[in-house]
């Protein structure tokens, strides 16, 4: 009897808790099946992707920092800058595989730009141009009308312009030359000292624009100075070799 009366009230204790609420459990994630706390766990799917995209390939690269990339229907080309050195690759754009690699004496490229099938890079006074599709040298030339006062160059339409300075720093230039061409230079525009009260000449961020009334070819370009410093603002009609405005020492 003692037995049975045992279990009858052990019973009757198990139901009483079984009925009562449990408010101690933290609600599930409804929203993300693949967090820890998911509501439907059976519903994870893992992600694979790198930021939303599917990994089409991957390729190892000499260690380095890239500088410049470019991409065209084929290929992708880097500019890449190493402990002691660079190189300018190509990789398939559809495998990653190497196409070719190219290394000089120069130590770094500063500027580099893709027009066409050519690969147009500069440091300092050389400009060199390479084939996209085999990596060879097209040219490789020092320009020797002064020192470079940048490393970088514009391509233009059909030109490839680039800025030079005299030693005694008394004169700047602004050349250019044919992109089928990166031997022969022109002086298309020349900024003395004198013009701007003794500022050491210099000039940055060439731009052309064709006038649609002329059809002449105007190039916009600052004088960049320091030494006092002072910004200038110019478009040189390159058609009529001539300035078409001047706006002097703007803020």
């Amino acid at each position: 009897m003692f037995k049975m009366n045992f279990c009858i009230i052990t019973l009757i204790i198990f139901w009483s808790s079984c009925t009562e609420t449990i408010n101690e459990l933290p609600p599930c994630n409804n929203t993300d099946p693949c967090a820890e706390d998911a509501c439907q766990p059976q519903n994870c799917i893992e992600d694979t992707t790198f930021v939303g995209l599917d990994t089409l390939w991957k390729t190892d690269m000499e260690g380095g920092n890239i500088k410049d990339m470019f991409i065209d229907d084929e290929s992708i080309y880097v500019n890449v800058l190493t402990n002691n050195s660079f190189y300018i690759a190509s990789y398939s754009r559809n495998t990653g595989e190497l196409n070719w690699k190219y290394s000089n004496e120069l130590g770094s490229i500063s500027s580099m730009v893709l027009y066409n099938n050519k690969i147009i890079c500069q440091r300092w006074n050389t400009v060199l141009c390479l084939s996209t599709e085999t990596g060879n040298e097209i040219s490789n030339h020092s320009i020797d009308i002064a020192r470079a006062s940048s490393t970088y160059g514009y391509l233009l339409e059909n030109y490839y312009y680039t800025c030079m300075r005299t030693s005694d720093e008394s004169e700047e230039y602004l050349l250019r030359s044919n992109i089928n061409d990166l031997v022969s230079w022109e002086v298309v525009y020349t900024l003395n000292r004198s013009d701007v009260n003794g500022s050491r000449p210099n000039i940055e961020s060439t731009n052309r624009w064709l006038n649609p009334l002329t059809q002449d070819e105007i190039l916009i370009f600052q004088h960049r100075m320091s030494f006092p410093a002072r910004i200038d603002l110019v478009a040189f009609n390159l058609t009529a070799d001539s300035i078409l405005w001047w706006h002097k020492d703007i803020d």
